[in-house]
Protein backbone atom coordinates (compact mmCIF):
# COMPACT_ATOMS: atom_id res chain seq x y z
CA UNK A 1 0.00 0.00 0.00
CA UNK A 2 1.56 3.52 -0.70
CA UNK A 3 1.09 5.91 1.49
CA UNK A 4 0.14 9.78 0.51
CA UNK A 5 3.21 12.40 1.12
CA UNK A 6 0.84 13.83 3.87
CA UNK A 7 1.27 11.02 6.18
CA UNK A 8 5.03 11.78 6.00
CA UNK A 9 4.06 15.54 7.53
CA UNK A 10 3.92 13.51 11.07
CA UNK A 11 7.32 12.26 11.27
CA UNK A 12 9.29 14.06 13.90
CA UNK A 13 12.06 16.18 13.02
CA UNK A 14 14.81 14.51 14.50
CA UNK A 15 13.87 11.15 12.19
CA UNK A 16 14.25 13.97 8.62
CA UNK A 17 17.67 15.58 10.28
CA UNK A 18 19.07 11.76 10.55
CA UNK A 19 18.29 10.81 7.34
CA UNK A 20 19.88 14.11 5.78
CA UNK A 21 22.34 13.89 8.10
CA UNK A 22 23.48 10.85 5.60
CA UNK A 23 23.46 12.76 2.04
CA UNK A 24 26.46 13.95 0.49
CA UNK A 25 27.51 17.63 1.19
CA UNK A 26 27.34 17.92 -2.64
CA UNK A 27 23.38 16.96 -2.71
CA UNK A 28 22.34 18.01 0.54
CA UNK A 29 20.96 21.56 -0.48
CA UNK A 30 18.96 20.22 -3.45
CA UNK A 31 17.55 17.26 -1.93
CA UNK A 32 16.66 19.43 1.07
CA UNK A 33 14.96 21.91 -1.32
CA UNK A 34 13.32 18.78 -3.22
CA UNK A 35 11.96 17.56 0.03
CA UNK A 36 10.77 20.62 1.72
CA UNK A 37 8.67 20.71 -1.60
CA UNK A 38 7.38 17.51 -1.89
CA UNK A 39 6.26 17.45 2.11
CA UNK A 40 5.12 21.57 2.88
CA UNK A 41 4.07 20.47 6.46
CA UNK A 42 6.53 18.13 7.25
CA UNK A 43 8.98 19.38 10.51
CA UNK A 44 12.30 19.90 8.51
CA UNK A 45 14.77 22.07 9.61
CA UNK A 46 15.83 24.96 7.64
CA UNK A 47 19.52 24.79 8.60
CA UNK A 48 19.90 21.63 6.41
CA UNK A 49 19.34 23.85 3.57
CA UNK A 50 21.89 26.08 4.26
CA UNK A 51 24.54 23.48 5.63
CA UNK A 52 26.39 23.24 2.46
CA UNK A 53 25.54 26.25 0.37
CA UNK A 54 26.28 26.16 -3.93
CA UNK A 55 25.56 29.42 -5.12
CA UNK A 56 25.51 29.72 -9.23
CA UNK A 57 22.77 32.80 -10.21
CA UNK A 58 24.23 36.33 -10.26
CA UNK A 59 21.83 37.28 -7.73
CA UNK A 60 21.32 34.31 -4.99
CA UNK A 61 24.37 36.29 -3.11
CA UNK A 62 22.15 38.80 -2.80
CA UNK A 63 19.59 36.95 -1.61
CA UNK A 64 21.06 34.96 0.96
CA UNK A 65 22.71 38.48 2.43
CA UNK A 66 18.88 39.71 2.58
CA UNK A 67 18.11 36.82 4.70
CA UNK A 68 20.84 36.66 6.74
CA UNK A 69 20.71 40.02 7.38
CA UNK A 70 17.04 39.66 8.64
CA UNK A 71 18.61 37.07 10.98
CA UNK A 72 20.64 39.62 12.50
CA UNK A 73 17.92 42.49 12.87
CA UNK A 74 15.26 40.30 14.57
CA UNK A 75 14.71 40.79 18.39
CA UNK A 76 12.08 38.48 19.03
CA UNK A 77 14.46 35.27 18.02
CA UNK A 78 14.74 34.08 14.09
CA UNK A 79 11.47 33.67 11.88
CA UNK A 80 11.24 31.57 9.27
CA UNK A 81 12.63 33.88 6.51
CA UNK A 82 15.99 34.17 8.34
CA UNK A 83 19.34 32.49 7.91
CA UNK A 84 21.61 31.60 11.14
CA UNK A 85 25.15 32.63 9.62
CA UNK A 86 26.55 29.55 12.04
CA UNK A 87 24.48 26.96 9.97
CA UNK A 88 26.78 27.47 7.19
CA UNK A 89 29.82 24.77 7.32
CA UNK A 90 30.67 24.92 3.17
CA UNK A 91 30.44 27.91 0.52
CA UNK A 92 30.96 27.46 -2.81
CA UNK A 93 30.53 30.08 -5.47
CA UNK A 94 30.11 28.78 -8.86
CA UNK A 95 28.71 31.17 -11.15
CA UNK A 96 31.10 33.76 -13.20
CA UNK A 97 29.21 37.11 -13.13
CA UNK A 98 28.67 38.48 -9.42
CA UNK A 99 28.53 42.07 -7.62
CA UNK A 100 31.80 41.48 -5.78
CA UNK A 101 31.37 44.00 -3.06
CA UNK A 102 27.57 41.99 -1.93
CA UNK A 103 30.03 38.27 -1.97
CA UNK A 104 32.48 40.59 0.23
CA UNK A 105 29.57 41.45 2.73
CA UNK A 106 28.03 38.15 3.06
CA UNK A 107 31.57 36.16 3.72
CA UNK A 108 32.16 38.56 5.84
CA UNK A 109 28.82 37.45 8.46
CA UNK A 110 29.75 33.98 7.25
CA UNK A 111 32.37 34.00 9.62
CA UNK A 112 32.43 30.16 10.50
CA UNK A 113 32.57 28.74 7.58
CA UNK A 114 35.49 25.36 7.31
CA UNK A 115 34.78 25.29 3.24
CA UNK A 116 35.14 28.04 0.34
CA UNK A 117 35.34 27.36 -2.98
CA UNK A 118 35.16 31.03 -5.43
CA UNK A 119 35.33 31.43 -9.03
CA UNK A 120 36.77 34.19 -9.56
CA UNK A 121 35.48 35.78 -13.15
CA UNK A 122 36.03 39.08 -14.51
CA UNK A 123 33.80 41.08 -12.07
CA UNK A 124 36.48 40.62 -9.85
CA UNK A 125 39.37 42.84 -9.03
CA UNK A 126 42.49 42.54 -7.17
CA UNK A 127 41.49 44.84 -4.41
CA UNK A 128 38.08 42.62 -3.64
CA UNK A 129 40.00 39.51 -2.95
CA UNK A 130 42.59 41.58 -0.62
CA UNK A 131 39.17 42.80 1.08
CA UNK A 132 37.61 39.27 1.24
CA UNK A 133 40.83 37.45 2.64
CA UNK A 134 41.82 40.16 5.03
CA UNK A 135 40.51 38.70 8.03
CA UNK A 136 41.87 35.11 8.88
CA UNK A 137 38.94 32.32 9.35
CA UNK A 138 40.62 30.29 12.37
CA UNK A 139 38.06 27.64 11.40
CA UNK A 140 38.75 27.21 7.84
CA UNK A 141 39.82 23.45 6.56
CA UNK A 142 39.94 23.87 2.96
CA UNK A 143 40.36 27.11 1.14
CA UNK A 144 39.52 26.90 -3.15
CA UNK A 145 40.04 29.99 -5.85
CA UNK A 146 39.42 28.99 -9.68
CA UNK A 147 40.45 32.26 -11.67
CA UNK A 148 39.13 32.59 -15.28
CA UNK A 149 39.68 35.98 -16.28
CA UNK A 150 37.93 36.01 -19.54
CA UNK A 151 34.44 34.17 -20.59
CA UNK A 152 34.16 32.41 -23.82
CA UNK A 153 36.64 35.37 -25.47
CA UNK A 154 40.10 35.36 -24.73
CA UNK A 155 40.64 39.59 -23.51
CA UNK A 156 44.13 41.12 -22.53
CA UNK A 157 42.06 43.49 -19.56
CA UNK A 158 44.21 42.48 -17.18
CA UNK A 159 47.43 43.26 -18.78
CA UNK A 160 46.36 46.58 -20.10
CA UNK A 161 44.83 47.47 -16.97
CA UNK A 162 47.24 46.24 -14.39
CA UNK A 163 44.79 44.26 -13.16
CA UNK A 164 46.90 41.26 -11.20
CA UNK A 165 46.47 38.87 -8.07
CA UNK A 166 49.34 38.96 -6.55
CA UNK A 167 48.32 41.17 -3.69
CA UNK A 168 45.92 37.83 -2.72
CA UNK A 169 49.20 35.84 -1.87
CA UNK A 170 50.42 38.44 -0.20
CA UNK A 171 47.30 38.83 1.95
CA UNK A 172 46.86 35.07 2.39
CA UNK A 173 50.30 34.96 3.60
CA UNK A 174 50.03 37.57 6.28
CA UNK A 175 47.56 34.98 8.12
CA UNK A 176 48.63 33.46 11.70
CA UNK A 177 48.75 29.42 11.90
CA UNK A 178 45.62 27.95 11.09
CA UNK A 179 45.91 24.12 11.87
CA UNK A 180 42.57 23.53 10.39
CA UNK A 181 43.72 24.83 7.32
CA UNK A 182 44.92 21.50 5.15
CA UNK A 183 43.57 21.87 2.17
CA UNK A 184 44.39 24.90 -0.21
CA UNK A 185 43.82 24.79 -4.15
CA UNK A 186 44.32 28.07 -6.40
CA UNK A 187 43.87 27.27 -9.77
CA UNK A 188 43.91 29.50 -13.33
CA UNK A 189 41.56 28.08 -16.45
CA UNK A 190 43.50 27.38 -19.66
CA UNK A 191 42.18 29.21 -22.24
CA UNK A 192 39.09 27.24 -23.71
CA UNK A 193 38.88 26.34 -27.36
CA UNK A 194 35.75 25.98 -28.95
CA UNK A 195 34.87 23.24 -31.99
CA UNK A 196 33.42 25.07 -35.34
CA UNK A 197 30.47 22.51 -34.40
CA UNK A 198 29.90 24.33 -31.16
CA UNK A 199 27.49 26.71 -30.41
CA UNK A 200 29.99 29.91 -30.14
CA UNK A 201 30.22 33.20 -30.84
CA UNK A 202 31.98 33.99 -33.98
CA UNK A 203 35.04 35.81 -31.87
CA UNK A 204 35.23 32.87 -29.61
CA UNK A 205 39.42 30.82 -29.63
CA UNK A 206 39.09 28.33 -32.16
CA UNK A 207 41.46 25.55 -32.82
CA UNK A 208 43.66 27.55 -35.32
CA UNK A 209 43.64 30.59 -33.57
CA UNK A 210 46.80 31.67 -31.26
CA UNK A 211 46.23 33.60 -28.17
CA UNK A 212 48.57 34.03 -25.33
CA UNK A 213 47.46 32.65 -22.04
CA UNK A 214 45.99 35.87 -20.00
CA UNK A 215 48.43 36.75 -16.73
CA UNK A 216 46.24 36.21 -13.18
CA UNK A 217 49.43 36.55 -11.42
CA UNK A 218 52.04 39.15 -12.62
CA UNK A 219 55.19 37.83 -10.42
CA UNK A 220 55.70 34.51 -9.00
CA UNK A 221 57.76 35.37 -6.30
CA UNK A 222 54.52 36.43 -3.64
CA UNK A 223 54.15 32.39 -3.98
CA UNK A 224 57.10 31.24 -2.24
CA UNK A 225 56.59 34.15 0.42
CA UNK A 226 53.14 32.11 0.99
CA UNK A 227 55.13 28.54 0.76
CA UNK A 228 57.12 29.74 3.99
CA UNK A 229 54.39 32.10 5.95
CA UNK A 230 52.60 30.09 8.65
CA UNK A 231 49.47 29.64 7.43
CA UNK A 232 50.95 27.07 5.01
CA UNK A 233 52.40 25.29 7.63
CA UNK A 234 49.23 22.78 8.29
CA UNK A 235 48.57 22.10 4.38
CA UNK A 236 48.67 18.92 2.94
CA UNK A 237 46.55 18.61 0.03
CA UNK A 238 48.34 21.33 -2.26
CA UNK A 239 47.08 22.49 -5.81
CA UNK A 240 48.37 25.21 -7.90
CA UNK A 241 47.60 25.25 -11.52
CA UNK A 242 48.96 28.45 -13.43
CA UNK A 243 49.13 27.40 -17.48
CA UNK A 244 52.71 27.77 -18.99
CA UNK A 245 53.90 29.50 -15.54
CA UNK A 246 56.57 27.29 -13.91
CA UNK A 247 55.85 27.00 -10.35
CA UNK A 248 57.49 24.35 -8.57
CA UNK A 249 61.11 26.33 -8.02
CA UNK A 250 58.78 28.62 -6.23
CA UNK A 251 57.43 26.12 -3.81
CA UNK A 252 60.69 23.86 -3.55
CA UNK A 253 63.02 25.84 -0.54
CA UNK A 254 63.24 25.35 3.08
CA UNK A 255 60.15 25.74 5.52
CA UNK A 256 57.85 26.03 2.22
CA UNK A 257 54.53 23.89 3.04
CA UNK A 258 56.11 21.46 5.08
CA UNK A 259 53.51 18.90 5.29
CA UNK A 260 52.33 18.91 1.91
CA UNK A 261 50.94 15.09 0.89
CA UNK A 262 49.31 15.60 -2.63
CA UNK A 263 50.57 18.40 -4.86
CA UNK A 264 48.92 18.74 -8.26
CA UNK A 265 50.96 20.62 -10.46
CA UNK A 266 49.09 20.33 -13.49
CA UNK A 267 49.13 22.46 -16.16
CA UNK A 268 52.54 23.77 -14.98
CA UNK A 269 55.41 23.27 -16.59
CA UNK A 270 57.35 20.55 -15.10
CA UNK A 271 60.55 19.31 -17.07
CA UNK A 272 62.62 16.43 -16.64
CA UNK A 273 63.90 14.97 -13.74
CA UNK A 274 65.81 18.02 -12.35
CA UNK A 275 61.92 19.41 -11.75
CA UNK A 276 61.40 15.95 -9.90
CA UNK A 277 64.06 15.68 -7.56
CA UNK A 278 63.82 18.80 -6.69
CA UNK A 279 59.72 18.68 -5.72
CA UNK A 280 60.72 15.22 -3.80
CA UNK A 281 63.36 16.79 -1.73
CA UNK A 282 61.17 19.99 -1.36
CA UNK A 283 58.74 17.74 -0.16
CA UNK A 284 59.37 15.18 1.70
CA UNK A 285 56.10 13.80 3.15
CA UNK A 286 54.69 13.58 -0.72
CA UNK A 287 52.72 10.46 -1.03
CA UNK A 288 51.23 11.72 -4.78
CA UNK A 289 52.17 13.42 -7.57
CA UNK A 290 49.26 15.20 -10.46
CA UNK A 291 51.73 16.46 -13.05
CA UNK A 292 48.51 16.38 -16.01
CA UNK A 293 49.89 18.16 -19.25
CA UNK A 294 52.76 19.61 -17.79
CA UNK A 295 55.22 17.89 -20.12
CA UNK A 296 56.34 15.52 -17.39
CA UNK A 297 58.60 12.49 -18.79
CA UNK A 298 58.46 12.68 -22.36
CA UNK A 299 56.99 10.97 -25.34
CA UNK A 300 57.71 9.40 -28.43
CA UNK A 301 60.54 6.84 -29.35
CA UNK A 302 62.98 8.61 -26.45
CA UNK A 303 61.81 5.47 -23.94
CA UNK A 304 64.88 6.02 -21.86
CA UNK A 305 63.48 9.25 -20.62
CA UNK A 306 61.43 7.22 -18.28
CA UNK A 307 63.67 5.32 -16.78
CA UNK A 308 66.09 8.51 -16.51
CA UNK A 309 63.27 10.26 -14.82
CA UNK A 310 62.77 7.34 -12.32
CA UNK A 311 66.25 6.75 -11.34
CA UNK A 312 66.66 10.61 -10.74
CA UNK A 313 63.89 10.50 -8.55
CA UNK A 314 64.39 7.23 -6.68
CA UNK A 315 67.69 8.84 -6.08
CA UNK A 316 66.90 12.46 -5.33
CA UNK A 317 67.12 12.13 -1.07
CA UNK A 318 71.17 11.57 -2.41
CA UNK A 319 71.40 15.32 -3.38
CA UNK A 320 69.87 16.48 -0.61
CA UNK A 321 72.11 14.85 1.77
CA UNK A 322 75.23 15.87 0.07
CA UNK A 323 73.55 19.39 0.14
CA UNK A 324 73.45 19.21 3.95
CA UNK A 325 76.45 17.59 4.35
CA UNK A 326 78.24 20.28 2.40
CA UNK A 327 75.65 23.38 4.47
CA UNK A 328 77.18 21.34 8.29
CA UNK A 329 80.40 21.92 6.93
CA UNK A 330 80.09 25.73 7.10
CA UNK A 331 78.81 25.94 10.47
CA UNK A 332 80.20 25.58 13.57
CA UNK A 333 80.98 21.62 14.84
CA UNK A 334 80.47 22.25 18.41
CA UNK A 335 77.28 24.60 18.33
CA UNK A 336 75.91 21.33 15.48
CA UNK A 337 76.49 19.08 18.25
CA UNK A 338 74.51 21.43 20.44
CA UNK A 339 71.57 21.94 18.71
CA UNK A 340 71.22 18.15 17.90
CA UNK A 341 71.69 16.87 21.51
CA UNK A 342 69.52 19.37 22.87
CA UNK A 343 66.73 18.69 19.74
CA UNK A 344 67.06 14.77 21.06
CA UNK A 345 66.81 15.24 25.09
CA UNK A 346 63.16 17.47 23.94
CA UNK A 347 62.67 14.42 21.98
CA UNK A 348 62.92 12.00 25.14
CA UNK A 349 61.06 14.32 27.64
CA UNK A 350 58.03 14.72 25.02
CA UNK A 351 58.38 11.10 24.76
CA UNK A 352 58.20 10.98 28.56
CA UNK A 353 55.81 13.31 28.63
CA UNK A 354 57.38 15.34 31.13
CA UNK A 355 56.30 19.23 30.44
CA UNK A 356 58.48 20.83 33.17
CA UNK A 357 61.39 21.22 31.53
CA UNK A 358 60.72 23.58 28.58
CA UNK A 359 62.42 24.12 25.10
CA UNK A 360 63.75 28.04 26.46
CA UNK A 361 65.02 26.35 29.17
CA UNK A 362 67.00 23.18 27.36
CA UNK A 363 68.88 26.60 25.00
CA UNK A 364 69.28 28.07 28.20
CA UNK A 365 70.78 24.98 29.12
CA UNK A 366 72.78 24.25 26.31
CA UNK A 367 74.24 27.67 26.99
CA UNK A 368 76.25 26.54 30.08
CA UNK A 369 78.99 24.82 29.75
CA UNK A 370 77.07 21.81 31.55
CA UNK A 371 77.49 17.99 30.40
CA UNK A 372 74.52 16.23 28.99
CA UNK A 373 73.35 13.97 30.99
CA UNK A 374 71.64 10.15 31.02
CA UNK A 375 74.16 8.57 28.66
CA UNK A 376 78.13 9.31 27.35
CA UNK A 377 77.18 9.24 23.94
CA UNK A 378 76.37 13.06 23.78
CA UNK A 379 79.50 14.15 26.06
CA UNK A 380 81.64 12.37 23.19
CA UNK A 381 79.87 14.00 20.02
CA UNK A 382 81.30 16.83 21.49
CA UNK A 383 84.50 15.44 19.90
CA UNK A 384 82.90 14.58 15.93
CA UNK A 385 84.18 16.56 13.49
CA UNK A 386 82.28 15.19 10.95
CA UNK A 387 78.35 14.48 10.11
CA UNK A 388 77.41 11.62 7.80
CA UNK A 389 73.90 11.89 6.64
CA UNK A 390 71.52 9.20 5.29
CA UNK A 391 69.77 10.08 1.95
CA UNK A 392 66.09 9.44 2.69
CA UNK A 393 64.20 7.01 0.93
CA UNK A 394 61.30 8.31 -1.46
CA UNK A 395 57.69 7.94 0.16
CA UNK A 396 55.99 8.52 -3.46
CA UNK A 397 53.11 6.03 -4.10
CA UNK A 398 51.71 7.71 -7.23
CA UNK A 399 52.52 9.98 -10.27
CA UNK A 400 49.03 10.79 -12.38
CA UNK A 401 50.11 12.35 -15.82
CA UNK A 402 47.44 12.90 -18.14
CA UNK A 403 48.80 13.10 -21.43
CA UNK A 404 47.75 14.91 -24.69
CA UNK A 405 46.56 12.80 -27.74
CA UNK A 406 48.09 15.60 -30.24
CA UNK A 407 51.27 13.84 -30.30
CA UNK A 408 49.39 10.41 -31.33
CA UNK A 409 47.84 12.35 -34.26
CA UNK A 410 51.28 13.79 -35.23
CA UNK A 411 52.25 10.25 -35.72
CA UNK A 412 54.52 10.14 -32.96
CA UNK A 413 54.01 6.25 -31.22
CA UNK A 414 52.53 6.65 -27.80
CA UNK A 415 53.07 2.86 -25.82
CA UNK A 416 52.27 3.76 -22.06
CA UNK A 417 52.88 0.66 -21.01
CA UNK A 418 56.16 0.62 -22.16
CA UNK A 419 56.80 4.13 -20.52
CA UNK A 420 55.17 2.87 -17.46
CA UNK A 421 57.98 -0.15 -17.70
CA UNK A 422 61.13 1.58 -18.48
CA UNK A 423 60.00 3.84 -15.25
CA UNK A 424 60.05 1.29 -13.30
CA UNK A 425 63.20 -0.46 -14.26
CA UNK A 426 64.95 3.35 -13.54
CA UNK A 427 63.09 3.45 -10.22
CA UNK A 428 64.83 -0.15 -9.09
CA UNK A 429 68.08 1.08 -10.55
CA UNK A 430 68.35 4.10 -8.40
CA UNK A 431 66.53 2.61 -4.84
CA UNK A 432 69.88 -0.05 -5.26
CA UNK A 433 71.99 3.24 -5.49
CA UNK A 434 70.47 4.79 -2.88
CA UNK A 435 70.74 1.49 -0.54
CA UNK A 436 74.39 1.15 -1.35
CA UNK A 437 75.06 5.06 -0.81
CA UNK A 438 73.02 4.33 2.79
CA UNK A 439 75.54 1.49 3.86
CA UNK A 440 78.06 3.35 3.41
CA UNK A 441 77.40 6.37 4.78
CA UNK A 442 76.83 3.57 7.60
CA UNK A 443 79.87 2.48 8.13
CA UNK A 444 81.13 5.70 9.30
CA UNK A 445 79.02 5.23 12.13
CA UNK A 446 82.04 2.78 13.37
CA UNK A 447 84.68 5.81 12.75
CA UNK A 448 85.71 8.05 16.00
CA UNK A 449 85.07 11.02 14.78
CA UNK A 450 82.04 10.99 12.57
CA UNK A 451 78.60 11.16 13.23
CA UNK A 452 76.20 10.11 11.56
CA UNK A 453 72.85 11.41 10.85
CA UNK A 454 69.49 11.33 8.94
CA UNK A 455 65.64 12.99 8.64
CA UNK A 456 63.11 12.71 10.53
CA UNK A 457 59.47 13.40 9.05
CA UNK A 458 57.74 13.00 11.87
CA UNK A 459 59.15 16.42 13.50
CA UNK A 460 56.80 19.34 13.02
CA UNK A 461 58.94 22.23 10.86
CA UNK A 462 60.74 25.10 13.06
CA UNK A 463 60.29 27.99 10.84
CA UNK A 464 63.05 29.84 12.95
CA UNK A 465 65.46 26.79 11.92
CA UNK A 466 67.26 28.73 9.81
CA UNK A 467 69.46 26.09 9.00
CA UNK A 468 67.40 23.05 8.84
CA UNK A 469 68.83 21.39 12.15
CA UNK A 470 65.37 20.08 13.52
CA UNK A 471 64.93 17.93 11.02
CA UNK A 472 68.16 15.75 11.48
CA UNK A 473 67.91 13.41 14.27
CA UNK A 474 71.08 10.81 15.55
CA UNK A 475 71.02 7.46 14.12
CA UNK A 476 72.88 6.10 17.03
CA UNK A 477 70.20 7.48 19.44
CA UNK A 478 67.22 6.90 16.92
CA UNK A 479 67.87 4.09 15.19
CA UNK A 480 67.19 3.81 11.40
CA UNK A 481 63.07 3.62 11.27
CA UNK A 482 62.48 5.21 8.33
CA UNK A 483 62.19 2.28 5.84
CA UNK A 484 58.70 0.79 4.80
CA UNK A 485 57.17 -2.17 7.17
CA UNK A 486 58.51 -4.70 4.60
CA UNK A 487 61.88 -2.69 4.16
CA UNK A 488 61.02 -2.27 0.84
CA UNK A 489 59.95 0.32 -1.52
CA UNK A 490 57.90 -0.26 -4.93
CA UNK A 491 58.06 1.65 -7.81
CA UNK A 492 55.18 4.32 -7.09
CA UNK A 493 51.79 3.72 -9.71
CA UNK A 494 51.97 5.43 -12.69
CA UNK A 495 48.98 6.93 -14.12
CA UNK A 496 48.20 8.42 -17.75
CA UNK A 497 44.32 8.20 -17.27
CA UNK A 498 42.12 11.52 -18.49
CA UNK A 499 40.74 13.66 -16.06
CA UNK A 500 38.38 15.53 -18.07
CA UNK A 501 35.28 14.64 -20.83
CA UNK A 502 36.41 15.62 -24.23
CA UNK A 503 33.10 16.18 -24.82
CA UNK A 504 32.44 18.72 -22.80
CA UNK A 505 32.11 22.47 -24.13
CA UNK A 506 35.04 24.58 -23.85
CA UNK A 507 36.99 21.78 -22.63
CA UNK A 508 41.15 22.09 -23.37
CA UNK A 509 42.58 19.88 -26.02
CA UNK A 510 45.84 20.16 -23.37
CA UNK A 511 43.99 18.33 -20.67
CA UNK A 512 42.24 15.89 -22.44
CA UNK A 513 44.89 12.81 -22.92
CA UNK A 514 44.92 9.37 -24.14
CA UNK A 515 41.90 6.83 -23.59
CA UNK A 516 42.96 4.90 -20.94
CA UNK A 517 41.58 3.49 -17.49
CA UNK A 518 42.45 5.45 -14.28
CA UNK A 519 44.79 3.13 -11.78
CA UNK A 520 43.09 1.99 -8.61
CA UNK A 521 44.31 4.70 -5.88
CA UNK A 522 45.95 7.06 -8.11
CA UNK A 523 46.04 10.82 -7.64
CA UNK A 524 43.35 11.62 -9.55
CA UNK A 525 41.25 9.66 -7.72
CA UNK A 526 42.09 11.32 -4.73
CA UNK A 527 42.03 14.85 -6.33
CA UNK A 528 38.30 14.00 -7.02
CA UNK A 529 37.67 12.77 -3.87
CA UNK A 530 38.86 16.28 -2.14
CA UNK A 531 38.72 18.79 -5.23
CA UNK A 532 37.65 18.00 -8.13
CA UNK A 533 33.93 19.06 -8.41
CA UNK A 534 34.29 22.64 -8.56
CA UNK A 535 36.45 21.66 -12.30
CA UNK A 536 33.73 20.71 -13.94
CA UNK A 537 30.82 22.93 -15.37
CA UNK A 538 27.97 22.94 -13.10
CA UNK A 539 24.08 23.13 -13.60
CA UNK A 540 22.08 25.86 -12.63
CA UNK A 541 20.43 24.54 -9.07
CA UNK A 542 16.84 25.38 -8.78
CA UNK A 543 15.47 28.33 -6.40
CA UNK A 544 16.22 27.97 -3.16
CA UNK A 545 15.86 31.95 -2.12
Amino acid sequence: MTLPLACFADLPSELFSAVLDEVDPEDLQSTTLALIKAIPNAPISAHHLFRHIRLTRQNQPWLLHQRVRLNQSQENGRTSQSVDPLWVRSFRWLGWTVDADVLINLLDILSGIQDLHINIGTTFAPEHLEDMFRNPRPHLQRLSLRFRPYFRQATYYQFLAGAYFDSFLDTLASWPETPSLTMLSIVQDPLPVFNLAEDAPAHALRPSMSFAQPIVFFSLDPITNLAKSPVARYVKHLRFRIPLRTVWNKICERNAFPSVEILDLSTSPVHREQAAAAILNGFPRLRHLLVDASGFGGLGPEQNEWRTLGRAMAMAGIKNAREKERELKNLDATEVHRILDNAGRRDEFADRGDNELSGTALEDEGRKEHPVPKTDRPARTLQLAKFRILPAYPHLLSISSALAPNQAEEGVPVDLELYAEQFSAGWTDGIARLREHRERAMAFSRSANVRVLRFDLHRNCDHEDSHGLGELVDVEEHGVDDLTADGSHTTPLICFGRERNPSQPGSNPALVPVHVPHKPGCGHALGRERWMPELHTVPAEPGLL
